[in-house]
């Protein structure tokens, strides 16, 4: 049972990896091209180039705190809370943009939601720093 165990969790570890590596690596490689105005045939090489950056940060974080598995599992929560309400506020702005079609902006009870997630998210940031740092 130990082996049967020990062969799912590497299988899902290492599946996660891999589609979060592809994920991330299609994501931002389409934000490039968007940013810089590549063309479609440059993507697969931003694609390639992006993945390669993602590999070796995250070697270098993870050998990093290789012997701090608190301080690597501490800064990765400070960043989730840090980065979630600046996140949200990004997602509202460019849902609410006027470059979407009006039939694709959500309604005012929505938004009234989405502000009011933005509120909770940015008061649990704080609420974490002052019990974290204090």
């Amino acid at each position: 049972s130990y082996f049967v165990i020990a062969i799912a969790a590497f299988t899902t570890m290492f599946s996660t990896t891999v589609t979060v590596i592809d994920g991330y690596g299609r994501a931002i490689t389409r934000t490039t091209k968007l940013i810089l105005k590549k063309s479609e045939k440059d993507s697969k090489k931003v694609y390639f180039v992006w993945i390669i950056i993602s590999v070796i940060g995250a070697y270098l974080i993870i050998a990093q705190f290789s012997n701090q598995l608190r301080a690597l599992v501490d800064l990765a929560t400070i960043f989730s809370f840090v980065l979630a309400p600046v996140i949200a506020i990004i997602n509202y702005k460019v849902i609410n943009h006027k470059h979407l079609e009006l039939k694709y902006h959500p309604g005012k009870s929505m938004n009234r939601l989405a502000i009011a997630g933005i509120i909770y998210l940015s008061i649990f940031t704080i609420i974490y720093m002052i019990v974290y740092f204090f």
